[in-house]
């Protein structure tokens, strides 16, 4: 079994909020710690996410990923993987891969009206706030890049716009270096309401920086 890929994603569902957690590393290493060949998502995950979307009582949809969905467009991830190899487990330097996911999420949301999907990501310690737009359905879709809460803020590397085809277009937003974050979402579905804010929460850097914690009369 310790040469087999290390799989697990996660589906929650509480009410009509459904949670679903993407393992997109599990597929390319295994119990030995030997990097494998192959896509991001494996059949049995995507046949997961599928049937996840199927539900009918889901009103509101979180999808999260270790690494942002979005991040360059694919042409640019794939030019700079050529010196930073680690991009080439990026979900835009996947663009297949990418192109289901949000071809996936998208159908959801506009398969019922009133529907509301958020995108989540992490890992790049640094915040950004950005908006989806899906040509073929004319809706938008929110994702937020946070972290780190403690840690130290990164720089920003991305174009503040991209595109995957002609179908998917982003923005970005970045919260600066200023600032450390944690992301929030809120859900209202009272009285048949569904209405979903989903934001990042800032932390400035000055709050954790370091403190001499000693009185003068300790010191002395």
């Amino acid at each position: 079994r310790t040469d087999a890929p290390l799989r697990e994603w996660h589906g929650h569902v509480y009410g009509a909020v459904g949670v679903f957690l993407i393992d997109m590393r599990g597929n390319r290493i295994n119990g030995k710690g030997v990097q494998l060949e192959g896509p991001l998502v494996c059949a049995d995950q995507w046949a997961d996410l599928e049937a996840f979307c199927a539900r009918g009582e889901l009103k509101v949809l979180v999808v999260a990923s270790e690494i942002p969905f979005v991040t360059d467009s694919p042409e640019h991830v794939r030019k700079a993987a050529e010196k930073v190899d680690f991009l080439v487990d990026h979900w835009c330097y996947n663009e297949p891969e990418i192109a289901r996911l949000l071809g996936t999420v998208f159908a959801w949301q506009a398969a019922q009206e009133g529907r509301k999907c958020i995108l989540v990501g992490g890992d790049v310690h640094t915040g950004i706030e950005s908006v989806i737009r899906d040509a073929e359905t004319g809706l938008e879709i929110p994702h937020l890049t946070t972290s780190p809460i403690t840690n130290h803020v990164a720089g920003y590397f991305n174009k503040n716009t991209g595109q995957i085809g002609e179908r998917f277009s982003w923005e970005h937003n970045w919260l600066g270096r200023e600032w450390r974050n944690w992301a929030e979402i809120n859900v209202d579905l009272e009285d048949g309401r569904v209405e979903v804010e989903a934001k990042l929460v800032k932390v400035s850097t000055d709050e954790y920086a370091e403190m001499d914690w000693c009185s003068s009369d300790e010191e002395d």
